[in-house]
């Protein structure tokens, strides 16, 4: 009997120690099976990457190797197959008379890309960084710890820098103005908009100055800004879409004006001849609008002598005992009158709609062939650059 309760005993006492030691198995083959899947873990969004880039991020995310050396190295691969795709863009261009679409759609891709796996490896790298202990052998286990890094903040930007300093204008307003996948409507919303908290929140400023920089290299390409109005006038939106109006770098903190840019228009008696022409050519035709009177004529060109030289409605003492002085009342005297006819002859609904079409006809023109006029070189026209300072 009594050998009967020792076996019993014995029986209940092994099964319970049989299963903690599984139990306690198990969870060593789940730690290292975690440990293996942070050495090497398997990015979904990794593999979807088209190749190189494939290839570029599978490198960067390497555990053997610092996380320096993968950044730079990351940056030389990519900005050098950049290089590629465009040297392959200027052969097209050069064996056929136009590019269409379907020959920029690769660089688009590629620059639509690479920002994209940009702000992953950075998100992946906030993400491991809060879930990780505190203990130094966890940290050190995932590849993305380290690529929270300026340098790979800064690669998008400089992969549009180097895109405009290889390829010409042309080819460029292209590339900007692109419906889907163009540099306005999609690669600088993803930077300036969507993830504006990775790229240039905070105390990013070598983000911010890369930026002033590539739009500065773009604008000074502007040979004619009368031809490319509306190309440079994007630029600047795009750039007071991301800075605040206290930015220093949009702010004249010398206060220097281009006084030499004058304005001249007609005289009274110039006027009233062309007054005369204009209306024996558009008798007999509908919608003609009514002629303007030259006293409207003169306030509103003469304005334009005050926004040349502020200075000049800006003397020492600007208010005196609360009134404006007579220069300063006389300009806010002549602006209102501007903006009340302005307001009061608005656009028509015909003429906006043809002023669209003609617009949307403007954009939908196919890429010609750079000529020689598209190379930059130096002119008489002065650029204003932004401060970099």
């Amino acid at each position: 009997m009594a050998n009967n309760k020792r076996k019993k005993e014995e029986e209940e006492t092994e099964g319970p120690i049989e299963t903690k030691k599984q139990k306690s198995a198990e969870e060593d083959e789940t730690t290292t099976d975690n440990n293996n899947d942070n050495a090497n873990p398997k990015n979904d969004y990794v593999e979807s990457l088209p190749s190189p880039l494939r290839s570029y991020a599978q490198k960067a995310l390497d555990p053997n190797t610092s996380s320096a050396k993968r950044i730079d190295e990351l940056e030389l691969n990519l900005r050098s197959h950049l290089f590629t795709l465009t040297s392959s863009l200027l052969k097209q261009q050069q064996q056929q008379e136009s590019l269409s679409t379907e020959d920029t759609k690769e660089v688009l891709d590629y620059l639509h890309d690479v920002p994209a796996l940009c702000c992953h490896l950075i998100q992946t790298c906030r993400q491991h960084t809060s879930a990780t202990d505190s203990t130094t052998k966890e940290k050190s286990s995932s590849p993305y710890l380290g690529m929270e890094n300026t340098y790979i903040k800064k690669i998008p930007l400089l992969l549009l820098e180097d895109t405009f300093d290889t390829l010409p204008l042309s080819i460029i307003k292209t590339l900007w103005e692109e419906p889907k996948l163009g540099i306005n409507s999609s690669i600088m919303p993803m930077l300036c908009t969507t993830h504006k908290s990775i790229f240039f929140t905070g105390n990013l400023q070598a983000c911010k100055i890369l930026l002033i920089r590539v739009c500065n290299k773009l604008l000074r390409k502007l040979s004619n800004r009368g031809r490319d109005a509306q190309f440079a006038g994007k630029i600047m939106m795009l750039l007071a879409r991301v800075f605040p109006l206290s930015e220093r770098s949009a702010v004249n903190v010398l206060g220097t004006f281009n006084v030499s840019n004058s304005t001249t228009f007609e005289t009274r008696e110039q006027f009233q001849e062309s007054a005369v022409t204009a209306a024996a050519a558009s008798s007999g035709k509908k919608g003609i609008p009514t002629l303007l009177e030259y006293d409207f004529y003169q306030t509103f060109w003469s304005l334009q002598s005050s926004f040349t030289n502020p200075n000049s409605i800006l003397p020492g003492a600007t208010f005196k005992n609360g009134d404006m002085n007579p220069e300063m009342e006389g300009f806010v005297k002549d602006a209102k009158t501007v903006l009340a006819a302005l307001e009061g002859h608005p656009f028509s609904d015909e003429l906006q709609k043809r002023s669209r079409n003609r617009w949307l006809a403007s954009r939908k023109r196919p890429l010609q062939k750079s000529k020689p006029n598209d190379i930059v070189t130096k002119t008489d026209d002065t650029t204003m650059d932004i401060d970099t300072t």
